[in-house]
């Protein structure tokens, strides 16, 4: 009789351990604009979407390219940015120059004000195709995840037999 409640009870533990780390699929939406990611009506941060991706074996490899391809687009929108607030910058010295009646100084802020202005956009526009295929990848990971159900990351559960002062003692760690 206690080897059957002790297999039932142990039955239950388990699979409640195991049940936890089913957390169902994960929806993509669309609010105010800007796309957010929900799993059982909770919204879910990258930094949370990304952990949970990676429970899954199919969506690990997607989830790291899209990793590396936001950080590798960031690398180009930055500095486009940056080069576009310099731009500017560099445009109102040369007017302020011009006003100044300083024609030399007017030209080089002129010219550094084209060069800042022509590669800023064009570091934005390389660095925003580079995240659009960084989102691609993602979404694949989430269809994966979706799709090929989930596969939680093992977690170690030990069980311990040993003797006490009673008897035989059982210890159950997870």
């Amino acid at each position: 009789m206690k080897s059957i409640v002790l297999t039932t009870v142990l039955s239950v533990l388990v699979a409640l351990n195991l049940n936890a780390q089913f957390k169902g699929s994960i929806q993509i939406a669309i609010e105010g604009g800007r796309k957010t990611y929900l799993q059982n009506g909770n919204h879910l941060t990258h930094k949370q979407l990304c952990e949970i991706l990676r429970l899954n074996t199919e969506s690990i490899k997607e989830c790291n390219k899209s990793v590396n391809l936001d950080v590798t687009a960031g690398f180009f929108i930055i500095p486009g940015f940056l080069s576009l607030i310099a731009g500017v910058g560099c445009s109102g010295l040369s007017l302020i120059a011009y006003v100044s009646h300083h024609d030399d100084q007017a030209i080089i802020y002129a010219k550094c004000t084209g060069i800042a202005l022509l590669s800023g956009p064009g570091l934005i526009i390389i660095g925003s195709k580079i995240a659009g295929h960084s989102q691609a990848h993602l979404k694949k990971s989430i269809n994966n995840y979706n799709n090929t159900g989930i596969t939680p990351r093992p977690e170690i559960i030990t069980i311990g037999v040993g003797l006490t002062g009673d008897g035989v003692g059982l210890r159950l760690r997870f």
